[in-house]
């Protein structure tokens, strides 16, 4: 989802308006900001800044300090209109299912999209490569481990070390295959490797005749709300033919994760 051409003829005053916002929805801290550092930090005289400062002010779109050093803040108001935003750009309207099926059926591969729910991942869709191929589990609900499945280990990858190991800790480990990864130390080490090559694995960790190889889809604020991944066969999922997918695999998340509003999705296109 490409951002929009520059307009033609830009308001100068408005661009520096959202310039300023941008840069203190960026730069937001408990203190807030002050004029002059935003002044210097933009490239704006300190003079018109104040003038679009108060603007803001007045429209209710920032606040400011009664303190000596007055320092400025984001408001409320943003937050109301950007909920309208969040409501209507979920994963439900994304269109994930179509997208699930355009995939299945160009990889000629299973599609398995799945949500992170109560410490499992949640199967949300099956998508086969053609229609008259899908599976009667198509649409059950199927809850499946964190530590052992593609889905489950990218959204472990937003925990740290210590919600990693009391997550061990607390969850009946079991070994699904001889693959099944039951060490804390050994799992913390294939979370760095997802996280340096981008997409995680899942090599008969939890079925011996499965391999699954998932990316992730995350929202506005770079949490992982689902993960979509390849199904395929030991002999249908081989290195070279994997790596032959992850172009297509990542196309879907990139465009999903963009319309949840995640910036580094319209970076990475």
């Amino acid at each position: 989802m490409d951002r929009e051409q520059e307009p033609k003829y830009p308001l100068q005053t408005l661009s520096k308006a959202l310039e300023i916002l941008g840069y203190m929805g960026e730069k937001a801290c408990a203190q807030g900001i002050t004029l002059n550092s935003l002044s210097k930090s933009l490239g704006i005289s300190k003079s018109s800044a104040h003038r679009i400062l108060d603007t803001l002010l007045y429209y209710g779109f920032v606040e400011k300090s009664d303190s000596a050093v007055v320092y400025y803040q984001l408001s409320w108001s943003l937050y109301r209109i950007g909920s309208v935003v969040t409501e209507r750009h979920d994963l439900e309207s994304s269109g994930y299912r179509a997208r699930a099926d355009a995939l299945a059926r160009e990889v000629q591969r299973g599609v398995c999209v799945c949500a992170p729910r109560d410490s499992s991942s949640v199967v949300l869709y099956h998508a086969a490569p053609m229609e008259t191929e899908r599976p009667s589990w198509s649409f059950f609900v199927e809850h499946l481990p964190l530590y052992a499945t593609a889905s489950g280990k990218l959204f472990m990858l937003d925990f740290n070390k210590e919600e990693v190991l009391e997550y061990f800790r607390s969850t009946d480990i079991k070994r699904y295959t001889p693959n099944t990864l039951l060490n804390y130390i050994d799992f913390l080490e294939n979370l760095e490797r997802i996280r340096e090559r981008g997409y995680s694995l899942d090599d008969r960790e939890y079925d011996e005749g499965s391999i699954y190889v998932a990316m992730p889809v995350r929202d506005y604020t770079g949490r992982t709300v689902a993960a979509i991944s390849i199904i395929g066969t030991p002999d249908t999922m081989q290195p070279d033919q994997i790596r032959q997918m992850l172009p297509q695999l990542s196309a879907v998340c990139q465009d999903l994760s963009a319309w949840l509003g995640h910036q580094g999705a319209a970076a990475e296109n």
